[in-house]
Parts: C-alpha cells; structure tokens; sequence
C-alpha cells in the first residue's frame, strides 16, 4: 500500500531484511527530519523575484512529499508489529474459518488484561447477535456497514491505547479513584488477615473468614466493572473527548487509507447506500428495514463473510489503531514530524 519510493524501500527490508528494518525506518525518518530543519532555516526568495511563484512550489510539492513519505514508514511500522505478532493483516475479506492461534495474538498480544477486557465489550457491541453465532455462519453485509464497523474499530483501539496507558501509570502511582466498593473490598482483606494473624494459620476462626472473604471477592467480582472501564467512567466529558480525538493528520489519513483499502471509498459507498434507501425514512427502524432490502437485492455493494471473518476483522483493526497510537507517539517524541490533527494540542500526547 506505501506509495512513496521511502515507503516501497521500508517495505522491502520488512519483508526481506527484517533484521535491517528499524535502523532503515529510523535513518529515514532522521533525513526527513533534517530536510524539513533545512527547509525550514533556508533562505526565503526576495519578493520582487519572478522565481517567487516556482519556488513556491517547489516548496509545497516537496512537503506534500515528505508527508506521504511519513505516512507510509508509520503504516510499515504498523505492519511491523503485526510481523512481530506473528499475524498477517487481512488482504481481503470473505468467509473463512476460525483461527484460534491469531485471536489469542491479536488479544493477549496486544492489550494489557484490563484492556481486554474492554475489547470484548466492544466486539460484542460491534457484532451485536453475530458475536455469540457459531464462526462458520455466513452473514450478507453491506460494504458501507462494514467499514464502519472497521473504522469504529480502529478508533476504539487509538482510544484504548491512549486510556490503558493513563491507566496504567495511574495504577503504578496509586492515583486510581477509589470506588466505594473498592474501598470495602479493601477493609474486608484487611480485616480477614488481621483474623488470620489472631487465630493462627489454618485457624477455625481465620480460615474461615478469609475463605468467605475470598469467596465473597470472587462472586463479587464476576458483577463488576472491570478496573479499567470504571476509570474510563471516571473521566469528565473534556477528557473524554480530549482522549478520543486524533492527534495528528497523519494518524487521521491511515485511519482512512486502512479502511478504504479493504472496502473501498467511504464517500461513494454512503452515495450509493443513500441512493438505494432514500432519505425520507420515518423511523429508525424503518431505515434498517431499508438498508436490509437494499443489501438482500445486491443494489448496494456487499460483502459476504463468516462470523470467524468479523471477528477476525474486528480485533485486527483494534489493534491497528493501538498500534497507530503507538506508532504516532514514537514518531513525534523522537523525530517531532506529525502535523497537529484540528482540535488537537501539542500536550495531548
């Protein structure tokens, strides 16, 4: 997908030098970063020169350049990191069976144990019914719907990386909001190991406390919210937004070039959907009924895929966007070469 002469050479030593990769991505981050330095204290051309005009745009056709070149070494370090999973990224989408062994990598390979839990939560959202069918039924779907759910995907993975990783700083210097359960659960553990101290170890009175102590904790825990979850609930609606927002228009453009290479163009697939269902639908659910009809008799763009395939799709592009997270901080703290997205504030890494 690169489509810069940088981003064709990344490719080539992460397929056949992978060895070579990050000194080859970081030398060519380290050049773009010196030529924009250049570009940057080079003299300005004297006003009155009929060169102003060309020199203009020489100028902006080598940012423009230089942009796209960024923008592929960070999908080829994305790309890097699926390598690392041992995962190759879905080339196209149709019915195929369950892997197991790339589930568990894009999950536990990927996120932290809080984490996870939350993208449970989210496939169950993403899919809704289909999350519980068996992986080989097949389901009908509109393209349009699909990147959607891709796009939602990938957003809820940069929002996730960016929360677990507030979180677990939060968690290391004990800055975590203490609920009032929690703050219960925490005397109940206290109070069941002075009564282990009191009665002896394997003591009637101490054993049995810590046992329905334990016990209690775990029946408990089975109706919680999840750490992570609560402190997301934590949040004021500022930060809130402030965490699910893009930082850069980098990271913004692989959100979209991702999406549209696997169903194509958002904005001609809303065309058709909207040229096959209307725009006077009185309700909701009369909308759905519409866009149901439309996909049964192929006069929208479809897709036909197997649950496992969904899934599969699902946690594939949560990771591509915990990556992208990833991606796009290393890439400004150590080369400070992304474009601030709109909204967006130099603090909010």
């Amino acid at each position: 997908m690169p489509s810069s002469p940088i981003g064709e050479m990344a490719v080539y030593y992460l397929s056949k030098e992978p060895h070579l990769f990050e000194e080859t991505v970081d030398g060519a981050f380290r050049r773009l970063k010196e030529q924009r330095e250049a570009s940057a204290e080079g003299a300005a051309p004297d006003a009155s020169s009929v060169d102003l005009v060309l020199s203009k745009r020489i100028k902006e056709v080598k940012d423009a350049e230089a942009a796209l070149a960024i923008e592929d070494l960070m999908y080829v370090c994305i790309l890097d990191k699926f390598r690392q999973l041992g995962v190759s990224m879905l080339p196209q989408l149709g019915p195929m069976h369950e892997d197991l062994d790339a589930l568990k990598a894009l999950t536990e390979g990927v996120h932290t144990r809080e984490a996870i839990e939350m993208v449970k939560e989210h496939m169950l959202g993403a899919l809704g019914p289909a999350s519980m069918a068996y992986g080989d039924t097949v389901i009908k779907m509109s393209k349009l719907q699909s990147a959607q759910v891709y796009a939602a995907s990938i957003m809820f993975g940069y929002f996730l990386a960016r929360v677990d990783q507030r979180f677990q700083l939060a968690k290391q210097l004990g800055m975590l909001p203490e609920s009032q359960e929690d703050a219960v659960e925490r005397l109940e553990r206290l109070f069941a190991a002075a009564e282990d101290d009191e009665g002896g170890e394997g003591g009637e009175g101490g054993g049995s406390a810590a046992a329905s102590a334990s016990g209690n904790g775990s029946a408990e825990n089975k109706n919680k919210k999840g750490a992570l979850r609560k402190y997301v609930e934590s949040f004021d609606q500022e930060t809130m937004m402030n965490t699910a927002r893009l930082f850069s228009v980098e990271g913004a453009a692989l959100v979209e070039r991702q999406t549209e290479a696997l169903f194509g163009d958002a904005t001609e697939l809303q065309k058709e959907m909207q040229e096959a269902v209307g725009q006077d639908a009185a309700s909701v659910e009369e909308l759905m009924k519409r866009v149901q009809k439309a996909v049964e008799s192929d006069r929208v763009s479809n897709l036909v895929v197997s649950v496992a395939t969904q899934r599969r799709a699902v946690l594939e592009a949560v990771a591509y966007g915990t990556f992208l997270r990833y991606v796009e901080q290393r890439v400004d703290s150590e080369y400070g070469l992304l474009t601030l997205a709109s909204g967006a504030a130099p603090g909010d890494q």
